[in-house]
């Protein structure tokens, strides 16, 4: 008959042993509970009701000369919701969680303060700014980036969201249309109540919603960070470029204007590049 061995808690080797077994327990553990999928928090949308609008350089001739939004053109849109707010770094980790930003031929700062950061990104925040909060926009994410996100949001919530296009959110940052040089207002003096730009901003991004919104309800569409908007045929040729709207943090009065287009490689990421979400009634 076989003797029964007993567990030897003096035993180096079996300590040692179980050592292993619990740390192993404890990270298996660890990963679950990390990479489970966050409860997402209502999007706040504004129904855009219909309309046509001039969309384009419609204000002076100098804002004709200098953007490159021409020719002026009547465009009508059907109703369509937008994002009250920029996508803000709490909402994309909600939906990306763990390894949400694994680098791709990155290199990483050999300094426990580098490290520290990309560890943080690993952990689902992409952003420059992440340590200005879970309220301020998600922010160095690529336009191909947000299309995964967006995908991911709708698989779990069973939406249709998307980018906006560039004539939606002209539109709306124009306050339906309207001959708004900024998202809200027209007078330069009033621009630093709507907008975090050059002048206001310190250089670094801010919570959302902190200024005043334009006449639709909308913040922040002048200043903080550039939107990208999704390409289509009414605005122009898709590829692969895509356009960013709005202005950021560290852009002059002029560049934050309604109608000044930006286009970039859709892999960009920045610092100053978020996002806001739209969608189909």
């Amino acid at each position: 008959m076989h003797k029964i061995k007993q567990f030897d808690p003096t035993s180096p080797r079996k300590v040692f042993k179980m050592f292993l077994f619990i740390a192993f327990i404890s990270i298996a553990c660890a990963a679950v509970w990390i990479m489970a999928p966050s409860k997402i928090e209502p999007i706040e949308l504004i129904l855009v009701k219909s309309g046509c609008y001039q969309m384009g350089a419609t204000l002076t001739y100098v804002d004709q000369q200098n953007y490159n939004n021409e020719p002026v053109k009547e465009v009508c849109l059907g109703d369509f919701y937008l994002g009250k707010y920029e996508v803000t770094q709490r909402q994309w980790k909600q939906v990306m969680g763990f390894l949400s930003d694994t680098p791709n031929n990155s290199t990483t700062e050999l300094s426990f303060i580098g490290i520290y950061k990309q560890l943080k990104k690993w952990l689902g925040n992409p952003s420059y700014f992440d340590n200005c909060g879970d309220e301020c926009p998600v922010e160095n994410v690529s336009w191909v980036q947000i299309k995964e996100f967006i995908h991911k949001l709708n698989m779990r919530t069973g939406q249709n969201y998307r980018m906006p296009t560039e004539a939606e959110w002209e539109y709306a940052a124009r306050s339906g249309g309207k001959k708004e040089r900024w998202a809200g207002t027209s007078k330069t003096e009033d621009l630093e109540h709507y907008a975090w730009y050059e002048k206001n901003s310190g250089g670094k991004n801010h919570p959302v919603g902190k200024k005043k919104p334009n006449d639709l309800g909308f913040y922040d569409m002048a200043g903080n960070v550039f939107e990208w908007v999704q390409y289509s045929g009414e605005d122009f040729d898709s590829g692969s470029t895509a356009g960013i709207r709005g202005g950021s943090t560290i852009s002059s009065a002029e560049d934050c204007t309604s109608i000044k287009r930006h286009f970039c490689g859709q892999d960009l990421r920045y610092a100053n590049i978020g996002f806001r979400l739209a969608k189909s009634p």
